[in-house]
């Protein structure tokens, strides 16, 4: 249950800091439109739940950090992890190629393909 205090730093933070978040956060979002305001609600609720608000030295750079956080996993989310096994086999099979074959090029063809596709899923910054 959120106290008086929690609100109104809350709505504080909101009506000081809350265009700058939106700003952070559609900077760092590939889909931003869609996104953005249920990460601003996640970052704005995860601030209500700490207790202590007069303990907080930087209210701004305290929101970012919640934010990079809010943002870390929803990425996380978004662009699950790639297993490295499947790409280290790929490549494998890929090295062990015979050219004489053009039934074996076709299938080292589409492979080449599927290793581009797993690589574009996996986040620019990853």
């Amino acid at each position: 249950m959120t106290t008086e205090r929690q609100r109104t730093f809350l709505t504080a933070i909101q009506a000081s800091l809350g265009p700058k978040l939106r700003r952070f956060l559609l900077a760092r979002l590939r889909r931003p439109r869609t996104d953005v305001a249920d990460l601003m609600q996640e970052v704005y609720l995860r601030m209500l739940r700490i207790d202590n608000h007069d303990a907080i030295r930087n209210p701004q750079a305290h929101l970012y950090t919640v934010a990079s956080h809010v943002l870390h996993q929803h990425m996380l989310k978004e662009n699950p992890p790639c297993d490295p096994a499947d790409i280290a086999n790929l490549s494998a099979e890929l090295e062990s190629r015979t050219p004489s074959d053009p039934a074996r090029e076709a299938q080292i063809d589409e492979r080449y393909e599927e290793i581009g596709r797993m690589l574009e899923k996996i986040a620019p910054r990853a």
